[in-house]
C-alpha cells in the first residue's frame, strides 16, 4: 500500500493532538489534586485547637480524619455527581417530543439555591443565638 504524505501528517498530527488532550486533562487532574490536599491541609490548620481537644477527650484517629476530610470528600463528590445527573437529564429530557435543551443555568440556580438555603452563614458560626435579655435560648 502507498500512502501519500498528506494522510501519514494528518494521522500523525491527530494521534499528537490526543496526546496533547491527554497532557492537558492530567495536568488539570493533578492541579485539582493538590488543590484539594491545600483545602485539607488548611482545615486541619484551622481546627488545631479543636483537634487537640477531641485527642484529649479520646477521639480516634479514624475520627479525626473523618473530621479533616469531610470536606474533601463532599466537593469531590459533587464533582462527580454533576457531570452524571447531566448526562442523566439530557438523555432523560431528549426522550420527549418536545425537547428542551439543558444548559449551564438550571445548574447554576441550583447550586445559588443551595447557598441561599443555608442562609449565609457557615458552619463554624452556628452557636446558641442570644435574646435580647443575654440569655441562650
Amino acid at each position: 500500500m502507498v500512502f501519500s504524505i498528506r494522510r501519514v501528517a494528518f494521522r500523525s498530527h491527530r494521534r499528537n493532538r490526543g496526546f496533547a488532550v491527554l497532557n492537558v486533562v492530567g495536568l488539570a487532574i493533578v492541579i485539582a489534586c493538590f488543590d484539594l490536599f491545600g483545602l485539607a491541609a488548611h482545615a486541619a490548620a484551622q481546627r488545631t485547637k479543636e483537634i487537640g481537644v477531641r485527642r484529649v477527650l479520646g477521639a480516634t484517629l479514624a475520627q479525626k480524619v473523618v473530621l479533616l476530610t469531610c470536606n474533601v470528600v463532599v466537593l469531590v463528590g459533587i464533582a462527580l455527581a454533576v457531570p452524571v445527573v447531566v448526562f442523566g437529564m439530557s438523555r432523560w429530557l431528549d426522550a420527549f417530543t418536545y425537547r428542551v435543551a439543558l444548559g449551564w443555568e438550571p445548574l447554576a440556580l441550583a447550586g445559588a439555591g443551595r447557598g441561599r438555603a443555608r442562609g449565609g452563614r457557615s458552619r463554624r458560626s452556628r452557636g446558641p443565638r442570644r435574646s435580647g435579655s443575654g440569655a441562650a435560648v
